[in-house]
């Protein structure tokens, strides 16, 4: 084994080591990185770039895919929500049927209200005016009774002036 003659010395000199112990740490280095491969910056950057490409590669397919779910799922959304549209404009137009209906009936009601209200109106007339010609009637036979009883009051007094 090829051991540099700087590494003893920097054991040696720096470590404190003794010449026998700074040659056996040296060649237990040596024996442990010559079997392993060192990685180098050149290796170790290629090495990042494969692996940026892959997740690359990964992400734009799952940004593919989330983008065609998504779209997927508006489509559904915006197809659900014309369905609730539709239906909730068909029960409104049914509802104002309805209400249209109830509006026509009221005006119908309102319409025979009104002609039974004008028919009672007019018998009330009637009856005013008969009530009337009643009253005036009543007041002709009281007058024509008042009158006949102080004729026949001044007649009983001129009997009775005249017998005595």
């Amino acid at each position: 084994m090829a051991m540099q003659v700087s590494t003893l010395d920097i054991l040696i000199e720096k470590g404190h080591f003794e010449p026998k112990v700074a040659r056996a740490v040296a060649e237990a280095i040596e024996n442990e990185t010559h079997g392993n491969q060192l990685v180098t910056v050149p290796v170790l950057d290629a090495r990042l770039a494969e692996f940026e490409n892959r997740l690359e590669s990964k992400f734009s397919g799952v940004e593919d895919k989330l983008g065609s779910r998504i779209n997927s799922l508006e489509d559904k959304l915006e197809g659900r929500i014309n369905g609730l549209e539709n239906r909730l404009d068909g029960r409104i137009d049914s509802l104002e049927h309805k209400f249209d209906g109830i509006e026509n009936r009221f005006d119908r009601l309102d319409q025979k209200v009104d002609v039974r209200v004008g028919g009672v109106e007019s018998r009330i007339g009637g009856v005013e005016v008969k009530l009337e010609a009643v009253k005036a009637e009543l007041v002709r036979w009281v007058l024509t009774a008042m009158v006949a009883q102080t004729a026949t009051v001044l007649g009983f007094t001129y009997v009775l002036q005249h017998l005595r």
